[in-house]
Parts: structure tokens; sequence; C-alpha cells
């Protein structure tokens, strides 16, 4: 996540050109080429090709993003995050049903609508690009082998969607998050600017859809 947002960062100067970026943002040509393809596919980036010349914008949710995440990160210095292992951030990042709980008799559910549908379930450990491990309620690759990651939460905040969507940037995976309860205005905007499938728990049965 640092290193997308360093990137957005970048961009945002006005450094457009690929060869540049790489060098303000201190990442080498491939995993430049990697995050940018990202960066683009989930709307942070434009890339604008005139002949030869490529250069880079930042979208508005690519601006959004970067101010949550600078702001994130200027509250959370004194605890000292870059510290973190990670493995310490593959558990905060851990969604886990609890064996008898309603949350597991929902997972379960998914897991029958999923395989209705024709979808493989594959394991709910997912490493990704940044090396850290992510551990969803459930994960399946549908038939046009698209990989998808389901979540339950009994309460949804604007710190849960960002958790979601650096699991969903560092996976590559759609994430389908099913909470109960209420869900303020400002935690349902943040998620439909991050592009998460953020859904009531009673509507888990569109969830092929």
């Amino acid at each position: 996540m640092e290193i997308a947002c360093d990137i957005l960062k970048v961009v945002s100067k006005g450094s457009e050109k690929p060869t540049r970026i790489m060098q303000l943002a201190n990442v080498d040509w491939d995993d430049l080429i990697m995050y940018l393809e990202a960066l683009i596919r989930n709307g942070l980036l434009s890339r604008k090709v005139d002949g030869k010349r490529v250069t880079y914008s930042l979208t508005d949710r690519g601006s959004s993003l970067l101010d949550h995440y600078l702001k994130l990160k200027q509250e959370a210095a004194p605890l000292g995050l870059e510290k973190m292992s990670k493995e310490r951030i593959s558990k905060a990042l851990t969604y886990l049903p609890t064996v008898g709980s309603q949350e597991a008799d929902l997972y379960a559910s998914l897991e029958k609508t999923i395989k209705a549908e024709g979808s493989v379930i594959l394991s709910t450990k997912t490493v990704g690009k940044s090396g850290a491990v992510h551990t969803l309620g459930l994960v399946a690759q549908r038939k046009d082998g698209s990989k998808h990651g389901y979540v339950v939460l009994q309460v949804v905040d604007e710190t849960q969607v960002m958790k979601l969507f650096v699991t969903q940037l560092d996976t590559e995976m759609i994430i389908h998050a099913y909470y109960s309860g209420e869900l303020s205005p400002k935690v349902a905007a943040l998620a439909s600017a991050y592009s998460l499938d953020l859904l009531p728990s009673d509507r888990r049965q569109a969830v092929a859809g």
C-alpha cells in the first residue's frame, strides 16, 4: 500500500512519465509496471498515449485514496507501524468465521450458493503482491477465471473499508463483504469510491450476481 501511494503521490505532483515516476518513487521498472497496471485497473490512475509518449494522471478516486492514506499515516505515526512485520500485517487483514457462530452459518450458505453457480472453492489464504498473507472467509474462482473473496462482518466502519480495499488491491481479487446492522452514509460513500461490493447479509443470495 505504501509503494502504491508513493506512486500516486509522485504522479500527483506532476511527474507523469513512467521513467520519472520510477526514479522518484524509488521502485524498479518491473515493480513500477505491475503497480501502474494495478492502479489503473482499480481506477486510481489514468493513462494517456500520444504516439510514443505515455503519461499518467490521478483520477478522482486516486486523489481521494491518497488523501485518506496521508491522513491515516499522519495519525498513525506515533504507533510505529513501520516496524510491524508482514506476519502482523497479515493478521490485521485476516477475516475468519467463528465456528458455531451466526457468521459461520452465513459462510456455509454462501459456499453452497457459490458452488451451485459453478465456481470452484479455493484456499482461504492468498499471498498478495506485498508478500502479506490475506485470510478471508471464502475464496472462489468463477468460470471466467476471476477470483473473488468473501467476508462477513458484524460492523463496518472506515477502517474495515480501508482494510478490504488494501486486500483487494494487494490480491487483485474482487472482494464481496456482507454486513449486519446499520451502515453509515459516510462509510457507504467510501466503499462506493473504492468499488467495494458491500451488501447487507440478507442479500447473500445475490452473491453470484
